[in-house]
């Protein structure tokens, strides 16, 4: 999850399903014992440079970040 990140060098908000979408279309490798419910990755961005990520993620049914998490 994190290649894809830094490849687009934008936020990404994913949720199960999103995972589930990105194995079956090859993008992700299905290695996971315990998938995240959702899961929050931001690029750290320094005079446009790309210099780190910061994420987060939940295992938890009911726990799940939303697009105004992204902008906090």
């Amino acid at each position: 999850v994190v290649k894809l990140l830094v490849d687009s060098r934008k936020p990404m908000l994913l949720k199960a399903e999103d995972f589930k979408r990105l194995v079956k279309e090859g993008r992700l490798h299905d290695s996971m014992r315990r998938p995240s419910v959702s899961w929050l990755g931001v690029p750290l961005i320094s005079n446009g440079e790309m210099v780190g990520l910061m994420a987060v993620h939940s295992h938890e049914e009911g726990i799940e970040y939303t697009e105004r998490d992204v902008f906090v």
